[in-house]
């Protein structure tokens, strides 16, 4: 049905020659401010001003649609939890206590899992298939929040920064992709 409004509504708009909010969504750049004080409403108060920043910080994000909107944000998301997971590595290797060994393993589990599901939920979203990316995308915080979880007993998560900065990056993806549907 979004594809039907898509293809028919630039026609309909140009006949008419009338203006409409819902055509941002097929092909009118987004406006970044206002898309992420939406998805950011049930958020902290400081993720509006990090969704900003971030989403700014692409040039493709000042020129894009919801959609692209929410392919970049999930984008960046790979990205975060790759370098992530990298980081993870690099601890692990000099780490010599073996309960925050596990601990990293357990994070590096979580993060792996993660960049799977959320390179499922940009297919998802590059195939316009919004519900099942939402579910993945969904699915990669409750995942990755395990990783906070094996530390409680050792000490503080060394990954508190990395896994504040995953959390936001994938609810701002979440909530876009929300948007779009």
């Amino acid at each position: 049905m979004k594809l039907l409004i898509c293809l028919y509504l630039p026609l309909l708009l140009s006949l008419h020659r009338t203006t409409s909010t819902d055509d941002r969504q097929c092909s009118n750049p987004a406006d970044i401010k206002e898309v992420c004080k939406t998805v950011t409403s049930s958020m902290g108060a400081d993720d509006h001003d990090y969704c900003v920043r971030t989403l700014k910080s692409d040039p493709e994000g000042k020129s894009t649609d919801l959609h692209g909107l929410a392919t970049l944000a999930t984008t960046l998301a790979i990205s975060h939890a790759m370098s992530t997971e990298s980081k993870i590595e690099e601890l692990m290797d000099l780490e010599s206590d073996p309960k925050i060994k596990e601990g990293y393993n357990a994070c590096l589990d979580a993060y792996n899992d993660a960049i799977d599901q959320l390179r499922d939920a940009l297919d998802n979203l590059n195939s316009k298939l919004y519900f099942g990316g939402m579910k993945l995308l969904k699915s990669t915080l409750k995942g990755v929040e395990s990783c906070e979880e094996a530390f409680k007993d050792v000490k503080s998560s060394p990954l508190i920064m990395e896994d504040k900065d995953y959390q936001r990056l994938a609810n701002i993806a979440y909530h876009i992709t929300a948007s779009v549907e």
